[in-house]
């Protein structure tokens, strides 16, 4: 005599109305880049960090020195002018 497997009832399934958002979707954050910039240097060292940086006009990925004004300096000797960065993001 062999064992029943049990078999629910399945009828009628519609979930593609359900949305997943992954882990990376929780890194997304609201705060401006001088507030991302802040954030990131709250444990005293900003050097080094890499961040995905985007503009209007170009992507950097690259590591953040520090921030002077402003403006952020990267490892690359690329200045950029918080006001022209659209997202910042770790890597």
């Amino acid at each position: 005599m062999k064992p029943e497997i049990f078999k629910p009832n399945i009828e009628n399934i519609n979930n593609n109305k359900s949305s997943f958002y992954s882990a990376i979707d929780s890194e997304i954050r609201n705060e401006s880049p001088s507030e991302f910039i802040d954030n990131l240097s709250k444990d005293g060292y900003t050097f080094g960090k890499k961040v995905t940086i985007k503009t209007k006009d170009h992507v950097y990925n690259t590591k953040i020195i520090g921030k002077y004004g402003d403006s952020i300096i990267t490892i690359d000797n690329d200045k950029i002018l918080l006001k022209d960065i659209e997202n910042i993001s770790y890597q």
